[in-house]
């Protein structure tokens, strides 16, 4: 049974990253890429406002995450912050 249940989840994954592919789920989040090894990756659009709300003394830079994969910086592929300024990488 958990066999069949692993499979399930796999094919909901790939289909959810299909979409993700297809900038259908875009709105929901802001892809974020690896200035390193080039990963990406969606973060919810509340995590990068709320950040961005945060680190007002730092308006030039938009909210970065580290990478999961190599630990370099992850910068939006384009992001309008919520000061009004637009961030693309």
């Amino acid at each position: 049974m958990a066999k069949k249940n692993k499979k399930i989840k796999d094919k909901q994954r790939a289909k959810y990253k299909a979409k993700l592919k297809e900038n259908l789920i875009e709105e929901d989040g802001v892809l974020y890429i690896c200035t390193e090894c080039g990963v990406e990756e969606y973060i919810p659009r509340d995590v990068v406002e709320m950040f961005d709300e945060i680190d007002d003394e730092n308006v030039i830079e938009p909210p970065t995450f580290s990478c999961e994969k190599c630990g370099a910086i992850m910068r939006p592929r384009k992001y309008d912050g919520v000061h009004g300024i637009t961030y693309e990488y």
